[in-house]
């Protein structure tokens, strides 16, 4: 949610689905709202296996049009590969979006 805020006072639209938004559905909206920029983020709970695929389906539905930004407590245990790129504070994600 913080993420989300800090976005919003740069001036983003944004659209947070929460944590159950199956990967489908973030598929779908990435293609048809045609995101500028796709933030992921990952607990030390989450499920490497899904999060490897959440991230993938995404990175592909992103595009080229679309940066993909992952992070979270969970960022390490993550092999990423592009488009994706790893991000592990709010902070960094702003500086690069600038």
């Amino acid at each position: 949610m913080f993420v989300a805020l800090a976005l919003r006072a740069e001036g983003f639209r944004v659209r947070r689905t929460g944590a159950r938004t199956p990967v489908a559905d973030a598929v779908r909206m990435a293609r048809e709202l045609r995101f500028e920029l796709v933030a992921l983020s990952f607990s030390l709970a989450s499920d490497a296996g899904l999060a490897q695929a959440s991230v993938a389906a995404l990175g592909k539905a992103a595009g080229k049009e679309s940066a993909l930004f992952v992070g979270g407590s969970g960022l390490a245990r993550l092999k990423l590969a592009a488009p994706a790129r790893p991000t592990a504070t709010v902070g960094l994600l702003l500086d690069a979006i600038d």
